[in-house]
């Protein structure tokens, strides 16, 4: 009785197991190897750590004000440019 559980339940787990573990394989080299494409670009780093704020298209919602930059891009002081 033993050795069917064993059997019943142990095989389809082992068998999960190696379908992910492969899986997990495959997408890490593929990320791998994007990452390295991205550093041999140099797209390290974001396109615009501060952002130009056009006042003629603002409608004055705060959301530059509640989600600082900080929070989504990295940089430790918000630094506001006026485009004039």
């Amino acid at each position: 009785m033993n050795f069917l559980t064993y059997l019943f339940y142990g095989l389809p787990s082992l068998l999960v197991l190696i379908w992910w573990t492969r899986r997990r394989q495959r997408l890490e080299k593929i990320s791998a190897e994007v990452h390295e494409e991205t550093r041999a670009a140099g797209l390290t780093e974001s396109a615009s750590l501060h952002p130009i704020i056009d006042p003629m298209r603002c409608i004055a919602c705060g959301n530059c004000v509640w989600r600082p930059l900080r929070s989504c891009s990295g940089a430790s002081d918000a630094v506001w440019r006026f485009r004039s």
